[in-house]
């Protein structure tokens, strides 16, 4: 199975440690905060081994990584 790199900007990274301090401190769920995080950290190992079948991003702020660059949303609630 080919692996595919996975890049996580630094912003994203600050974005997933201040969403898990809310969520654990500000709303007081710790447990809650750990799950989500765990699911969304799974969520990003998924892509290094399933990339190809997800289709490539259209949005301006993924293609700056590569035309080819793809993206996973998790719990979207939109």
């Amino acid at each position: 199975m080919k692996k595919f790199k996975v890049a996580v900007s630094l912003n994203a990274q600050a974005d997933l440690d201040d969403l898990t301090n809310f969520i654990a401190f500000e709303l007081k769920s710790p447990l809650t905060s750990l799950r989500y995080t765990n699911g969304i950290i799974a969520a990003m190992k998924k892509l290094s081994q399933h990339a190809s079948s997800i289709s490539i991003s259209t949005h301006k702020f993924v293609l700056r990584y590569g035309k080819h660059a793809r993206h996973v949303t998790y719990k979207n609630t939109q």
